[in-house]
Protein backbone atom coordinates (compact mmCIF):
# COMPACT_ATOMS: atom_id res chain seq x y z
CA UNK A 1 0.00 0.00 0.00
CA UNK A 2 1.43 3.51 0.09
CA UNK A 3 -0.40 6.36 1.46
CA UNK A 4 -0.40 10.09 0.90
CA UNK A 5 -1.81 12.53 3.13
CA UNK A 6 -1.28 16.29 3.63
CA UNK A 7 -2.91 19.05 5.55
CA UNK A 8 -2.85 22.44 6.84
CA UNK A 9 -3.69 24.03 10.21
CA UNK A 10 -4.26 27.63 11.71
CA UNK A 11 -4.62 28.48 15.35
CA UNK A 12 -5.08 32.19 16.77
CA UNK A 13 -6.22 33.28 20.21
CA UNK A 14 -7.21 36.68 20.96
CA UNK A 15 -7.96 37.54 24.47
CA UNK A 16 -10.22 34.96 26.11
CA UNK A 17 -11.47 33.58 22.51
CA UNK A 18 -9.47 30.88 20.73
CA UNK A 19 -9.71 29.65 16.86
CA UNK A 20 -8.77 27.20 15.15
CA UNK A 21 -9.33 25.21 11.87
CA UNK A 22 -7.31 21.86 10.43
CA UNK A 23 -7.91 20.38 6.98
CA UNK A 24 -6.08 16.89 6.20
CA UNK A 25 -6.68 15.13 3.02
CA UNK A 26 -5.59 11.85 1.89
CA UNK A 27 -5.15 8.58 -0.75
CA UNK A 28 -4.34 5.41 -0.15
CA UNK A 29 -3.38 3.08 -2.90
CA UNK A 30 -3.60 -0.91 -2.44
CA UNK A 31 -1.92 -3.00 -4.80
CA UNK A 32 -3.41 -6.61 -4.84
CA UNK A 33 -6.25 -6.18 -2.38
CA UNK A 34 -6.97 -8.86 -0.56
CA UNK A 35 -10.28 -10.21 -0.69
CA UNK A 36 -12.04 -13.28 0.70
CA UNK A 37 -13.99 -15.89 -1.15
CA UNK A 38 -16.46 -17.84 0.37
CA UNK A 39 -16.20 -22.06 0.05
CA UNK A 40 -19.42 -23.33 1.62
CA UNK A 41 -20.11 -23.98 5.36
CA UNK A 42 -17.53 -26.64 5.83
CA UNK A 43 -14.61 -24.40 4.47
CA UNK A 44 -12.67 -21.77 5.56
CA UNK A 45 -12.46 -18.11 3.67
CA UNK A 46 -9.99 -18.22 0.87
CA UNK A 47 -7.93 -15.12 0.96
CA UNK A 48 -6.40 -14.15 -2.26
CA UNK A 49 -5.51 -10.88 -4.05
CA UNK A 50 -7.85 -9.16 -6.13
CA UNK A 51 -7.73 -5.69 -7.98
CA UNK A 52 -6.14 -2.63 -7.29
CA UNK A 53 -8.15 -0.21 -4.52
CA UNK A 54 -7.55 3.01 -3.62
CA UNK A 55 -9.03 4.57 -0.52
CA UNK A 56 -9.71 9.05 -0.65
CA UNK A 57 -11.25 11.60 0.99
CA UNK A 58 -10.67 14.57 3.81
CA UNK A 59 -11.12 15.93 7.04
CA UNK A 60 -12.24 19.80 7.70
CA UNK A 61 -12.26 21.37 10.79
CA UNK A 62 -13.54 24.90 12.94
CA UNK A 63 -13.37 25.20 16.68
CA UNK A 64 -14.26 28.30 18.75
CA UNK A 65 -13.44 28.74 22.03
CA UNK A 66 -14.49 31.02 24.39
CA UNK A 67 -13.11 31.68 28.35
CA UNK A 68 -14.41 27.86 30.06
CA UNK A 69 -16.77 27.10 26.29
CA UNK A 70 -15.15 25.26 23.60
CA UNK A 71 -17.17 23.98 20.33
CA UNK A 72 -15.74 22.00 17.05
CA UNK A 73 -17.31 21.75 14.03
CA UNK A 74 -15.94 18.75 11.32
CA UNK A 75 -16.95 17.39 8.11
CA UNK A 76 -15.23 14.28 6.76
CA UNK A 77 -15.70 12.70 3.74
CA UNK A 78 -14.26 9.41 2.54
CA UNK A 79 -14.61 6.99 -0.69
CA UNK A 80 -13.37 3.86 -2.02
CA UNK A 81 -13.26 1.97 -5.14
CA UNK A 82 -11.39 -0.93 -7.07
CA UNK A 83 -9.38 0.60 -9.80
CA UNK A 84 -9.95 -1.83 -12.82
CA UNK A 85 -13.89 -2.45 -12.42
CA UNK A 86 -14.79 1.15 -10.67
CA UNK A 87 -16.97 -0.59 -8.16
CA UNK A 88 -16.48 0.26 -4.45
CA UNK A 89 -14.82 -2.22 -1.71
CA UNK A 90 -17.38 -4.41 -0.73
CA UNK A 91 -17.60 -6.72 2.63
CA UNK A 92 -17.31 -10.43 1.89
CA UNK A 93 -20.90 -12.58 1.60
CA UNK A 94 -23.41 -13.17 -0.61
CA UNK A 95 -25.97 -9.36 -0.62
CA UNK A 96 -23.12 -7.80 0.78
CA UNK A 97 -23.14 -3.99 1.07
CA UNK A 98 -19.56 -1.58 0.09
CA UNK A 99 -17.31 -0.86 2.73
CA UNK A 100 -17.58 2.92 2.23
CA UNK A 101 -18.06 4.47 5.15
CA UNK A 102 -19.08 8.16 3.48
CA UNK A 103 -19.72 11.57 4.38
CA UNK A 104 -20.34 12.83 8.02
CA UNK A 105 -20.64 15.71 10.30
CA UNK A 106 -19.35 16.47 13.40
CA UNK A 107 -20.27 19.03 16.45
CA UNK A 108 -19.43 18.80 19.64
CA UNK A 109 -19.70 21.50 21.99
CA UNK A 110 -17.78 21.78 26.18
CA UNK A 111 -18.03 23.83 28.90
CA UNK A 112 -15.50 23.35 31.73
CA UNK A 113 -16.21 24.01 35.23
CA UNK A 114 -13.09 24.86 36.92
CA UNK A 115 -14.43 25.53 39.96
CA UNK A 116 -16.12 21.98 40.45
CA UNK A 117 -13.19 19.98 38.28
CA UNK A 118 -16.12 19.02 35.81
CA UNK A 119 -16.55 18.96 32.04
CA UNK A 120 -20.16 18.61 30.55
CA UNK A 121 -20.58 17.98 26.85
CA UNK A 122 -22.77 17.25 24.26
CA UNK A 123 -21.85 15.59 20.85
CA UNK A 124 -23.99 15.11 17.51
CA UNK A 125 -22.85 13.13 14.95
CA UNK A 126 -24.79 12.91 11.79
CA UNK A 127 -23.66 10.58 8.88
CA UNK A 128 -24.96 11.27 5.24
CA UNK A 129 -27.04 8.83 2.91
CA UNK A 130 -24.32 6.20 1.09
CA UNK A 131 -24.91 5.32 -2.43
CA UNK A 132 -21.72 4.27 -3.52
CA UNK A 133 -22.79 0.52 -3.09
CA UNK A 134 -22.63 -2.24 -5.59
CA UNK A 135 -24.89 -1.87 -8.48
CA UNK A 136 -28.88 -3.67 -7.19
CA UNK A 137 -27.45 -3.05 -3.40
CA UNK A 138 -29.80 -1.09 -1.62
CA UNK A 139 -28.20 2.80 -0.62
CA UNK A 140 -26.69 3.51 3.15
CA UNK A 141 -29.67 5.24 5.00
CA UNK A 142 -28.79 8.33 7.11
CA UNK A 143 -28.62 8.31 10.68
CA UNK A 144 -27.99 10.88 13.37
CA UNK A 145 -26.53 10.38 16.98
CA UNK A 146 -26.34 12.30 19.36
CA UNK A 147 -24.95 11.94 23.39
CA UNK A 148 -24.55 14.09 26.41
CA UNK A 149 -21.41 13.41 29.02
CA UNK A 150 -19.31 14.39 32.00
CA UNK A 151 -16.68 14.18 33.63
CA UNK A 152 -15.46 14.74 37.32
CA UNK A 153 -11.46 14.68 37.78
CA UNK A 154 -10.95 15.90 41.37
CA UNK A 155 -7.76 18.33 41.39
CA UNK A 156 -7.40 16.67 45.35
CA UNK A 157 -7.21 13.12 44.07
CA UNK A 158 -4.39 12.77 41.48
CA UNK A 159 -5.28 10.20 38.71
CA UNK A 160 -8.85 10.22 39.47
CA UNK A 161 -11.61 10.81 36.57
CA UNK A 162 -14.86 9.68 36.68
CA UNK A 163 -17.17 9.68 33.50
CA UNK A 164 -21.09 9.70 32.91
CA UNK A 165 -22.52 9.59 29.55
CA UNK A 166 -25.72 8.85 27.77
CA UNK A 167 -24.86 7.35 24.08
CA UNK A 168 -27.41 7.52 21.65
CA UNK A 169 -29.71 9.93 23.43
CA UNK A 170 -32.64 9.70 22.19
CA UNK A 171 -32.73 6.43 20.86
CA UNK A 172 -32.46 6.34 17.44
CA UNK A 173 -32.27 2.97 15.28
CA UNK A 174 -29.89 2.55 12.81
CA UNK A 175 -27.13 0.59 10.86
CA UNK A 176 -23.20 2.31 11.20
CA UNK A 177 -21.72 2.02 7.11
CA UNK A 178 -18.61 0.75 9.24
CA UNK A 179 -20.69 -2.47 9.99
CA UNK A 180 -21.43 -6.01 8.84
CA UNK A 181 -24.07 -6.01 6.82
CA UNK A 182 -25.70 -8.22 4.17
CA UNK A 183 -26.62 -12.29 4.10
CA UNK A 184 -25.22 -14.95 5.12
CA UNK A 185 -25.80 -19.02 6.21
CA UNK A 186 -25.22 -20.93 9.33
CA UNK A 187 -24.15 -24.30 9.60
CA UNK A 188 -27.84 -25.72 9.53
CA UNK A 189 -28.23 -23.80 6.19
CA UNK A 190 -30.29 -21.16 7.79
CA UNK A 191 -29.96 -17.48 6.05
CA UNK A 192 -30.45 -14.96 8.15
CA UNK A 193 -29.42 -11.36 7.76
CA UNK A 194 -26.42 -9.15 9.27
CA UNK A 195 -26.97 -5.52 10.70
CA UNK A 196 -24.29 -5.19 13.60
Amino acid sequence: GFNHQGGIKFAKSINDHSVAANLTVFNTRINDYIIKKYQGSSKPYLLLNGEDAELTGFEASFYYGYDAFNSRLSYSRSNNKFLESGDPINATGRGARSTDIGDSVSLNLEYVAYNIDAIFGWNSNYVMEENNVLEGNPIKEAYDVHKIYAQWAPSQVEGLALTFGIDNLFDAAYVSHASTSGTSKSRSGQVFSLDD
